[in-house]
């Protein structure tokens, strides 16, 4: 079922290459298959088109410490596209035996700007977040919730 969703995804992204909503569907099948490399790709090209910045891609701009009640759609998408690539940067980072600072860095931002929207009760409700994409977001807040500040 999967494999349906990632083609349909494709398709819909190959006809509006500037959908965000398609490019963060497309990161979370991806991520789902297992394919983190191709969801990681996915979930740039959502905050290249939602215009926010990547910390990797650009160091010099600082993450933001804003929290905003009313997030709008296309920083909804954005911050599901950061949440992705904590999951992303947890995931390179158990395989390489390393602390994962950068996926709390995207945790973090995520938390302080939708906390309530970002909780594992609240995901359940969004399609995006299959069961693996919340059981694993569920690990990397309650890793970094033991972190020593």
């Amino acid at each position: 079922m999967i494999d349906k969703a990632i083609s349909y995804w494709e398709k819909a992204a190959a006809k509006n290459q500037d959908n965000i909503q398609y490019q963060n569907a497309l990161g979370f099948a991806y991520y789902t298959k297992g394919n983190i490399e191709k969801a990681y790709k996915a979930w740039l090209k959502v905050l290249h088109l939602s215009g926010a910045i990547a910390p990797e891609i650009e160091k010099n701009s600082p993450i933001s410490d804003n929290y905003n009640k009313n997030v709008s759609v296309k920083d909804r998408e954005a911050l599901n596209a950061y949440a992705g690539l904590g999951l992303v940067t947890l995931k390179y980072s158990q395989n390489l035996q390393k602390i994962p600072v950068q996926a709390f860095t995207y945790a973090g931002k995520v938390m302080r700007e939708a906390n309530q929207e970002f909780q594992i009760e609240q995901l359940q409700k969004n399609w995006l977040w299959s069961p693996r994409a919340r059981q694993d977001w569920d690990e990397l807040l309650k890793l970094r919730d033991r972190q020593p500040i």
